[in-house]
């Protein structure tokens, strides 16, 4: 085969390659110079050391080493302890009980050891992502550009550069949902159990994922009632029903293989799993309902669904015309209302990182729920944004035609109301981290959008190759203007007196190599008011905990020490500097880096007493 024939064969996996090479050499810039909130746990509190001892030890109880649980860390994180040797224990070594020193080299290799792993899985599943969006959408060319407005996406790319459960969440989740959608249309069993094995390893990472036990019912129902024309055939009805008990007994199955914890204590199935807040309400309901459509397809051949499908008709108008129109309604208020800062309905004071507060539960309901949009309204990027507020218009246009993407822009759009419906009824305010399974979701429908677009414009080769490099230009400026911070994006719809997230340990990297490098660093200690700092610094240095706060604050009051003073807006908002830190107040730093260009966003460096 001549190299020009191979080229064409495998045209969209060569493209592919384009947005995948990017993502990895901004993934792995800057990938060990940075600590974050709660990775500690995982690598240093040896979260991911217990369960492969708990496992080798047959101490199935053991194996639960966490509420959320996060034991899919452990198989892709968890590779790092067979190259990490003794490095934690070279890493610190305490100098008085109360300060410590680091070995910033230990640091970085064990960063990278932990870190890389799940760097390279979540880049290396937009194969998948291809693969699955190809067969769901039917068209390669949509796949593709999803594929690379997820690789690179900022958030995204971000969150997989740290060891937390929430990095494998967005793969999981929405690798179990795309599948879903696909054995709706596929009759193919691979379908099925791919979806079963998702959906567990979904479940194994973070309980989030139970919220797709009655996601999965709604839609099927909506596929049953709505996504087809004409009368039902009951051996789909019965094949889908059926499949519904396959795939949550599979994902349960493969959530205990995971964490046999389970077999012990029943409890963390029960209780954990599927009798947590909400659940314990929903799930033998839905059970129940899946088993009276199959015994109506089985035994009736779906006369009552059928029957169902003919009284409901008009709730297709109005799912199909309400569900977007939501969404897009809900999406341009944000937009408008902070772009603009109107303040309609005082939202403006409702701080954007903050999970819960007194302010957002005093709330009504439908407030609550318009706040939940806005973490992913300014931290996607403008394209995606665009994108996907026009894939909502055009989901809105095409009501009443035949097109095979307009059940998937629903069903998509459906798990972001059921999503935000969930968190508003819990209390809680999303936040990016806790969000962070809807942004594929969003780069799934934005490029759903853009070729919808695109086939009024022109359907042409030549114009999709032009698209689809002008979509990884924009999207890799987006990276290029935040890095090596990607986490703390925010798009340019974004005032810059506003901050969606801390700092996260952000620049703790950089304040230590400043520090490092001052002239008479001999004898002075330092003292950080967040994690990210100590960890890179030369000299004996000290973080901010509840354990160590009160001898800080005595030590400071006793003796006439100097000391550098890494202070950032993290640290202000957990310990609103009461007292050991005024006397900075007002006060030029030495150092300063501020986050994305948004002054509230700092991190500052000190010197005093």
């Amino acid at each position: 085969m001549r190299l020009n024939e191979l080229i064409f064969k495998h045209k969209f996996v060569l493209l592919l390659l384009v947005p995948l090479a990017l993502y990895f050499a901004f993934g792995f810039y800057h990938l060990t110079k940075f600590e974050t909130a709660d990775e500690h746990f995982w690598i240093y509190q040896d979260r991911l050391h217990n369960y492969w001892q708990a496992m080798g030890d047959r101490n199935w109880k053991g194996t639960r080493i966490n509420d959320k649980p996060g034991i899919t860390l452990a198989y892709i994180s968890g590779t790092g302890l067979l190259s990490e040797g003794d490095g934690q224990q070279q890493r610190v070594q305490d100098v008085d009980g109360l300060f410590q020193k680091h070995d910033p080299a230990q640091t970085e290799r064990i960063n990278f050891l932990f870190r890389a792993p799940l760097l390279a899985l979540n880049g290396l599943f937009a194969f998948y992502f291809f693969w699955i969006l190809g067969k769901l959408t039917g068209s390669k060319w949509t796949a593709l550009m999803a594929c690379s407005l997820i690789l690179l996406s900022p958030v995204l790319l971000g969150i997989s550069q740290i060891v937390n459960p929430d990095s494998l969440s967005w793969v999981l989740v929405a690798s179990t949902l795309l599948t879903f959608l696909v054995q709706l249309k596929h009759p193919a069993w691979k379908f099925v159990w791919l979806t079963g094995l998702f959906f567990g390893l979904a479940l194994a990472t973070k309980y989030i994922a139970a919220i797709l036990i009655p996601f999965f019912l709604l839609i099927i129902l909506a596929w049953l009632v709505f996504g087809e024309s004409g009368k039902l055939q009951f051996k789909d009805v019965r094949r889908l029903a059926q499949n519904y008990y396959l795939i949550v007994a599979g994902g349960l199955f493969v959530f205990s293989l995971l964490m046999p914890a389970v077999f012990v204590k029943k409890v963390y199935l029960t209780k954990d799993l599927l009798g947590s807040k909400g659940m314990q309400y929903i799930f033998w309901p839905m059970m129940t309902l899946n088993l009276l459509v199959w015994l109506d397809a089985k035994f009736l051949q779906s006369r009552i669904l059928n029957w169902l499908v003919e009284k409901t008709k008009w709730l297709k108008k109005v799912i199909f015309l309400g569900v977007p129109a939501i969404l897009l309604l809900m999406f341009l208020f944000v937009l408008i209302n902070w772009v603009l800062k109107l303040n309609w309905w005082n939202l403006d004071e409702v701080p954007f990182d903050s999970r819960q507060s007194d302010l957002f539960g005093s709330l009504s309901f439908l407030k609550q729920f318009v706040l939940q949009s806005r973490p992913l309204v300014f931290s996607l990027t403008p394209v995606v944004l665009l994108s996907l507020l026009g894939t909502w218009a055009w989901s809105l246009g095409k009501w009443g035609q035949k097109d095979s993407n307009n059940f998937t822009v629903i069903a998509l759009s459906l798990f972001f109301l059921a999503y935000y419906v969930a968190v508003s009824w819990q209390g809680l305010l999303v936040t990016i981290r806790y969000g962070i399974i809807l942004y594929p979701l969003a780069a799934v429908m934005a490029a759903i959008g853009i070729q919808a677009i695109l086939r009024l414009w022109s359907d042409q080769e030549k114009t999709q190759i032009i698209v689809f490099l002008g979509l990884v230009t924009i999207s890799a400026f987006s990276l290029w203007q935040v890095r090596p911070f990607y986490f703390n994006y925010s798009s340019s719809f974004l005032p810059k007196n506003y901050v969606i997230t801390n700092a996260w340990g952000y620049g703790g990297y950089e304040a230590a190599q400043f520090i490092n490098h001052q002239t008479g660093l001999s004898g002075v200690k330092v003292i950080s008011d967040y994690a990210g700092v100590c960890s890179f610094v030369t000299a004996p240095c000290l973080e901010m905990s509840n354990d160590v706060r009160g001898k800080i604050i005595k030590r400071l009051a006793e003796q006439d020490e100097e000391f550098y003073f890494v202070l950032t807006r993290r640290g202000q908002a957990r310990w609103n500097y009461v007292g050991e830190f005024n006397q900075f107040n007002g006060k030029e730093p030495l150092w300063e880096r501020v986050i994305d260009e948004r002054s509230d966003n700092f991190v500052r460096v000190y010197r005093g007493r």
